[in-house]
């Protein structure tokens, strides 16, 4: 049979795989992994490199199994007044005050009011003083970061914010 084509692989099967050998994606078990550096990642370089090593990452696989820290639920959000002191949380309110305050140092301080309906919290923002243009009254956000107690009155400390709507939507 000089003329007849060779089989190609079996259905399931990655081609230049031998029959009855299991593969993960990409045809690569996890124990090959440990063998392939992250230098070989695409944008990895010598010194992204040399930062992985120093939290123990210098295999493929040690970067598949370094798991976060840290994970923050941002999906559900709380009203105000129900807001738990002491937990990260997202808020969804409107911006009902402003102010601009020069500390010593001439450093900047932003103190944003939202309130939605159920209570009143105050977001503080130091050395951001571009949060007084982007947070105007009326417009609608959604903050996220660990509420505190600060003189009675509920705050965030340098929360994430995100403009929903108002006359800021477009530049946050």
């Amino acid at each position: 049979m000089s003329g007849a084509a060779a089989p190609g692989p079996a259905p399931g099967q990655a081609a230049g795989q031998a029959a009855g050998q299991a593969a993960g994606p990409a045809g690569r078990r996890l124990s090959q992994l440990q063998e392939i550096p992250v230098e070989r990642l695409e944008h990895v370089g010598p010194r992204k490199a040399a930062r992985l090593r120093a939290f123990g990452i210098e295999s493929v696989l040690d970067l598949l199994m370094t798991y976060p820290r840290d994970y923050s639920d941002r999906t559900r959000s709380v009203a105000i007044g129900e807001a738990p002191v002491g937990e990260q949380v997202r808020l969804s309110g409107e911006v009902a005050a402003v102010e601009r305050r020069r500390l010593r140092g001439g450093r900047a301080m932003v103190l944003v009011e939202v309130t939605d309906g159920t209570g009143r919290l105050t977001c503080t923002f130091f050395n951001q003083p571009w949060r007084a243009n982007q947070l105007g009254r009326g417009v609608e956000v959604d903050v996220f970061g660990k509420v505190e107690s600060f003189r009675s009155r509920l705050q965030m400390t340098n929360p994430q914010v995100d403009v929903v709507s108002g006359a800021a939507a477009g530049a946050a």
